[in-house]
């Protein structure tokens, strides 16, 4: 993630494939240049939690998203991105 100042952090619909489920929420979220592996996970869970409270509400009452996932930001292609 050191190579993107804002990597996606997202929660998504299951469907029958691997993360490729429709997205409910997303939420970039700064890299500092001293960020560890430890913290930039912290920061995460972090966020998604949050994006979980945000949409609670929605989810209950039908109203929550459901958003095709945009393939820049699949996990794969930050990985291949990256040369790793």
């Amino acid at each position: 993630y050191r190579e993107w100042a804002e990597p996606p952090h997202a929660l998504f619909w299951i469907d029958d494939g691997v993360d490729s489920g429709p997205i409910l929420a997303q939420r970039f979220i700064h890299v500092a240049p001293d960020e560890t592996a430890t913290t930039l996970y912290a920061r995460h869970m972090e966020a998604l939690d949050e994006i979980l409270r945000e949409s609670l509400d929605a989810i209950a009452d039908g109203r929550a998203a459901r958003r095709k996932q945009d393939e820049r930001f699949e996990a794969h292609a930050w990985v291949e991105l990256a040369g790793v």
